[in-house]
């Protein structure tokens, strides 16, 4: 990027018709790609100097009018010339606003019904910010009572002190969000393929959008949530996009669900998490299974598997585990697994009873890799 040096540069303004009450001709218009609008606020810029400038400060309303194609030829002709009765040089249809004392063009795409609440003068120019009091859309725009976007394609004017053009809309379309997600897919497609894990009792495979009522099934309850540490879930949807953030993180750190081999049945999930150190060959594990199954050995299981998967596919060095101390489950799967205690943060968790000690255990590759029977279920 360079810089550029211009008298103007114009980067994409909607082309509309003002309509205006004027005390010599009665009603007038002009053109203009100057506005933009917030909610009910309008604004519109206007040279000073310019009759429409006058009678709009004089009178305080005007509509603003989106022209279609083929009033185009009439609408340049409004803009070249100033101090004009243009609607009887241009012949153009109109009517007067119901709202207020303003022309609207008949054959206008969308017209807004506008009041002046305040102006603001800069270098030769007036800015007129105004209330939206009626807002008028053809019928062939609407399907269903809402603007069928894919019909309407103003004029779009853009350019710079050198040459200025009118550019239409191309048919294509995005909806609101729709970058993002696109942005999101285009990562997610970048990403390596991974691998289901299997062991005797159980498939463990990335998880999906699809999961979200399985997973809000054991998130939502409350003695789940306060063992694996996070609030309980609100609803399905915020599972839901807790999903899509998950997905568009790196390999590492993608969640898996951990499934019932004979029925597919989600019964908890488990991930790696970035270590505390921020080193990339260091992780902490996470898992969580609904209630229905605890005392099972399935979180034995899934661990197995997954810190097999940790060291051996991930090229993971170490791999840790934060407990609260009152969570004898997950201590007494730490130690079946071979991980060793490395400290004990007293009260360091806060729960509804209470401060809990927090204990961390750790598991080194070279550990693992000892363990001949480790990866068996």
């Amino acid at each position: 990027m360079k810089d550029f040096e211009a008298e103007k540069l114009y980067y994409g303004f909607p082309v509309v018709v003002l309509g205006y009450k004027d005390e010599q001709w009665g009603y007038n218009i002009t053109t203009s790609t100057s506005s933009y609008s917030l909610a009910d606020t309008i604004v519109i810029g206007l040279f000073c100097q310019h009759n429409a400038t006058a009678q709009i400060r004089k009178y305080g309303t005007f509509t603003l009018n989106l022209p279609p194609e083929h009033l185009m030829a009439e609408v340049e002709q409004a803009g070249f010339v100033t101090h004009r009765d243009k609607l009887t040089m241009t012949k153009l249809d109109y009517e007067v606003s119901d709202e207020i004392d303003a022309p609207i063009l008949l054959d206008s795409l969308l017209t807004l019904s506008c009041v002046v609440e305040q102006e603001v003068v800069f270098g030769n120019f007036v800015h007129f910010f105004a209330k939206i009091v009626n807002r008028k859309v053809a019928d062939n725009l609407l399907t269903d009572d809402h603007l069928d976007y894919e019909k309407l394609s103003p004029y779009i004017y853009m350019g710079d002190g050198k040459e200025r053009i009118y550019r239409q809309l191309t048919n294509s379309s995005t909806p609101l969000g729709g970058f993002m997600k696109a942005a999101r897919q285009k990562k997610r497609a970048k990403q390596p393929i991974l691998p289901a894990l299997e062991t005797k009792r159980l498939n463990l495979r990335p998880v999906e959008i699809a999961d979200a009522s399985a997973m809000f099934a054991y998130g939502s309850q409350e003695r789940v949530a306060d063992l694996a540490g996070f609030p309980p879930n609100q609803s399905i949807t915020e599972v839901e996009n807790f999903i899509r953030d998950n997905l568009a993180k790196s390999s590492t750190y993608r969640m898996y669900a951990i499934t019932l081999k004979e029925s597919a049945q989600v019964i908890g999930a488990i991930d790696f998490h970035p270590h505390v150190s921020g080193e990339g060959d260091m992780a902490e594990m996470g898992y969580v299974l609904h209630p229905d199954f605890w005392g099972q050995g399935f979180g034995t299981e899934a661990a197995r598997a997954f810190i097999r998967y940790g060291f051996d596919q991930l090229g993971l060095r170490k791999i840790d585990l934060n407990i609260c101390g009152d969570n004898q489950a997950s201590l007494a799967l730490a130690h079946k697994l071979g991980f060793t205690q490395e400290a004990r943060l007293r009260a360091y968790l806060k729960k509804a009873d209470g401060y809990h000690d927090r204990l961390v255990f750790g598991l080194l590759r070279e550990e693992y890799a000892h363990d001949k029977d480790f990866g068996t279920s």
